[in-house]
């Protein structure tokens, strides 16, 4: 049973949902690793915490996971985008 109130949790629940939007919108690669990074810190400890649920944190940890995943699929696309027009700017 949780010894935390339900204005504690809301407010944990608020910082995560804040920290994953980080994840998602990252400007770039290095604070998109160091973000993820804290949200897995900030999940884990409030499962330490029992602020969340196992199946909460199971839950989390995907949603994580997949931003980072997706979100590193657009650096690399926008990378590859900006080598291709280097290349035809010098081919040019």
């Amino acid at each position: 049973m949780s010894t935390h109130n339900e204005h504690e949790l809301n407010a944990y629940r608020d910082r995560l949902l804040s920290l994953l939007t980080r994840v998602r919108t990252a400007p770039d690669l290095p604070s998109l690793d160091a973000d993820f990074y804290i949200v897995l810190g900030w999940i884990s400890a409030g499962h330490c915490l029992d602020a969340i649920s196992i199946g909460a944190s199971d839950s989390l940890h995907n949603l994580v996971l997949n931003a980072s995943q997706y979100r590193s699929a657009e650096f690399a696309h926008q990378a590859e985008a900006q080598r291709l027009a280097r290349a035809q700017e010098r081919a040019a």
